[in-house]
């Protein structure tokens, strides 16, 4: 099991009890510099707050030093996963149907990785994208990231806001 797994199974629990989702966990640094960074989200509708991130980071903390699961020294980073969050989980595609995404695939489809669309559906096994010329569906093994199309919120906006 990968460290950034076990470490999701820890905190995991106690932060759904404060309606706070972990939405990705990176460990990554060398030496002295090691960086343990939690990007969450709330599950409540709610906009996740600093407040929330300074809660969940004491929380966090505490369990980790009780679990010991890291053994040399880290920096603990808690924030936001912001309006482009990543999508990791069914869970996550499922909540955010009916938003532009970014996807980017481990092999060609179409003769293409990247897509940018509007996510329409998604089951437990794939997700299915309407781009500008086409509706894939794309298996979640065949997923090598996606994420919220905040710059396409973002114009959006813009436009709603000319009118």
């Amino acid at each position: 099991m990968l460290l950034e797994q076990k470490i999701e199974q820890i905190i995991e629990p106690s932060l759904e009890d404060m309606n706070i989702e972990v939405v990705q966990i990176n460990y990554y640094g060398a030496g002295k510099r090691n960086v343990l960074q939690i990007l969450l989200d709330r599950t409540d509708d709610q906009k996740i707050s600093v407040k929330d991130c300074e809660k969940a980071s004491k929380t966090v903390s505490a369990l980790l030093d009780v679990e010991d699961v890291i053994k040399s020294a880290y920096n603990l980073e808690v924030s936001s996963a912001g309006i482009s969050r990543p999508l990791n989980k069914p869970a996550h595609f499922k909540r955010f149907i009916g938003s532009p995404v970014k996807v980017t695939t481990t092999d060609l489809i179409n003769d293409r990785r990247r897509f940018s669309g509007e996510l329409m559906n998604a089951t437990d096994n794939e997700i299915e994208l309407k781009t500008e010329d086409q509706t894939l569906s794309i298996r979640y093994i065949d997923i090598e990231k996606a994420k919220i199309d905040g710059d396409k919120i973002f114009e959006d906006i813009l436009k709603k806001g000319a009118k």
